[in-house]
């Protein structure tokens, strides 16, 4: 059960968690010849359209205010259906001195669907998961990890560890106390590495010009020079990540030591290079820096127990060392040998960070707060999401990752606001245009003025009407209206980040919107998503599946006499050509999350070109691969999107 978790795009370990999901789904032969009930199944309550929910056996769509009524009633369910207790021993959470956290509201409108939820959790304990996303409220994941306790999956499905950041805090609250520093004049100079601040920081602690012009010496190391850059007095060149020494750690904490492929080209600095400036050694190579740290800091054995203190005590303990470097266990290797070892391996052995255990504290409910009243009917809420190509930013002057269409729009070149089919009909807002001017991937569509709160977007925004998101919430990307980012990401989209504050980074309730007289050409690669009855692609529940395998069988081997009939050409002995061996290429639509991975690994190994957002909307885009998403159903709601590469 995913509550508003996008685990097969977007968290760390992604690439894993997508290919062991693909993997317990693709034995679906065997599942339905031995074990049918033993087919995985995936329920996904999201506030708007992911690849994870795209890929869900069941979908579920609410609203983010509503997101945590959904986890309550699923709670609920379970202790009604006889589990162990959340939190006691009665009550709806179970203690009866706490007073219960919100009755769940009778207006959500999956009651049935919980309860059949709930049941297929019991059944599968310790065999089941509940993921909380990133951007859920604290009270949304207290109830995940309450729920994976009192089902037993702790130990089975569920694992703890430490952070992998090396100084775990609250970063909004630290980026908060800068702010007031800054603005208290306390801060004399300020050296950022890395980042774009001046861009992407929430609008009420924007660091821009205004603000850091109270600094005396700014100074930024990045690897372009972009909007932080132009305000700061020096820019610090920064080397790439294949140009530099350093480690890092995996999303399960193995620590690996990274590797240049080449000398710096433009003489860029590393951070390391630019943190020793301010110690005694402040001449030290980036290679000479990461070897003797690994020579001499880490002292303390990997056995030791990992603090979960914050500031200097977690960065003191990131470091440790692994319990089978030579000297620790008083082996007779070298550390040059051990270190060269790690560089031939790629990893240092037994850095993996080390599994927990704990319990739930009998008061866990009473510490969280979720007294917000819901919002009135017909209140906009706002998503914010980083875009699923050039994530917050970061990537925009990209023009590969520019021209890849998003997974579930397809667009290219542009962010949209996205609202559902109701909610546009509710604002007078119309669908997208493909017959103005046409000539080939080209939609024209409505635009509005969004504000929020004390701002207003600059630009008009452009809206796209999609299936599946909830009514009455507007989902926005993050990483567009770049002012100063290279010559192709500059000047592209709009900046959400202008309605983005420190206290809703992730959905805000109270969005204003107002159509304008314009219209907007955006350029997307697919125009037509409804399969209408015809079989672009194979689409079934397993229940069906079983009832019709036999009347699907006999279809194919008509389709197949009917195309081979239609054919132009000769037949061919395939199993005899090229002394024995033949090739051929087959798609496992199971497995395919539609990610586009894929297109853009072709993109980067054939060396394609980008074309531009006008000849895009001429439909003369040049990916050799294209994965294309299919609906099923009335144009209001449908089924779907399933994935055809």
């Amino acid at each position: 059960l995913s509550l508003g978790s996008d685990f097969l795009a977007a968290m760390p370990g992604t690439l894993r968690y997508a290919r062991d999901y693909a993997a317990k789904r693709r034995n679906v032969a065997q599942a339905v010849s031995l074990r049918p009930d033993e087919m995985t199944r995936l329920y996904v309550i999201e506030s708007t359209p992911t690849i994870t929910g795209a890929n869900a056996d069941h979908r579920f769509s609410v609203k983010p205010s509503q997101t945590v009524e959904a986890s309550q009633a699923i709670a609920s369910q379970l202790l009604s259906k006889g589990v162990q207790p959340l939190l006691g021993l009665e009550g709806p959470f179970g203690n009866p001195n706490l007073e219960p956290i919100d009755t769940p509201r009778a207006n959500l409108s999956m009651p049935k669907s919980i309860t059949a939820l709930a049941e297929d959790l019991i059944q599968h304990k310790a065999a089941s998961i509940i993921l909380a996303g990133d951007d859920q409220p604290p009270i949304v994941h207290a109830l995940a990890h309450a729920m994976n306790v009192a089902l037993g999956n702790v130990g089975k499905t569920v694992f703890y560890t430490d952070p992998i950041e090396a100084n775990s805090i609250d970063q909004t609250q630290s980026l908060r106390e800068l702010v007031g520093d800054i603005d208290a004049g306390k801060v004399d100079t300020l050296i950022i590495m890395g980042g774009n601040p001046a861009y992407n920081t929430p609008i009420d602690l924007r660091l821009d010009l205004n603000r850091l012009s109270k600094v005396k010496l700014r100074a930024h190391l990045s690897l372009y020079n972009n909007e932080t850059s132009d305000i700061c007095h020096w820019h610090l060149p920064a080397t790439h990540y294949l140009e530099s020494w350093s480690d890092t750690r995996s999303y399960d904490g193995t620590v690996t030591i990274v590797q240049p492929l080449i000398a710096p080209l433009y003489e860029g600095r590393t951070a390391h290079e630019l943190l020793a400036l301010f110690s005694d050694n402040y001449d030290r190579k980036p290679y000479d820096i990461v070897k003797d740290y690994w020579r001499n800091t880490g002292v303390r054995s990997q056995k030791s127990e990992v603090s979960t203190g914050s500031g200097s005590e977690r960065v003191q303990d990131a470091g440790r060392m692994p319990a089978d470097r030579p000297q620790d266990a008083g082996a007779t290797t070298d550390f040059e040998s051990w270190w060269r070892k790690c560089l031939h391996d790629g990893f240092v052995p037994n850095t993996a960070l080390p599994t927990k255990t704990f319990s739930l504290k009998s008061d866990w409910a009473s510490s969280l707060s979720s007294n917000t009243q819901p919002p009135k009917p017909n209140t906009l809420e706002l998503v914010f999401r980083p875009d699923p190509s050039i994530y917050d930013g970061r990537f925009a002057n990209n023009g590969w990752l520019q021209e890849l269409p998003k997974p579930l729009t397809k667009l290219t070149w542009d962010n949209v606001a996205i609202v559902s089919p109701t909610t546009a009909h509710n604002l007078g807002l119309s669908f997208p245009n493909y017959d103005k001017d046409k000539k080939g991937g080209e939609a024209f569509v409505d635009t509005i003025k969004l504000s929020h709160r004390d701002y207003t977007i600059s630009r008009p925004v452009p809206v796209w009407v999609l299936p599946g998101q909830p009514d009455d919430v507007i989902t926005v990307h993050l990483g567009y209206g770049r002012v100063r980012a290279g010559r192709v990401g500059e000047d592209v989209g709009f900046n959400a980040y202008d309605v983005r504050y420190s206290g809703e980074p992730w959905a805000a309730v109270g969005a204003r919107v107002s159509k304008t007289n314009q219209q907007y050409q955006l350029a997307a690669t697919q125009i037509h998503f409804s399969m209408e009855g015809r079989n672009l692609l194979r689409e079934s529940s397993l229940e069906e599946y079983l009832k019709d395998k036999e009347k699907l069988r006999e279809e194919r081997e008509k389709e197949k006499t009917e195309l081979h009939d239609l054919s132009l050409y000769p037949d061919f002995d395939y199993k005899n050509q090229g002394q024995g061996y033949a090739w051929g290429m087959s798609i496992d639509l199971n497995s395919c999350v539609g990610c586009n991975a894929c297109t853009i690994a072709c993109q980067a190994e054939n060396n394609i070109p980008i074309v531009g957002k006008e000849q895009v909307a001429r439909s003369r885009e040049m990916h050799w691969i294209r994965v294309d998403a299919y609906y099923k159903g009335n144009e209001i709601n449908p089924t779907g999107p399933f994935f055809q590469p």
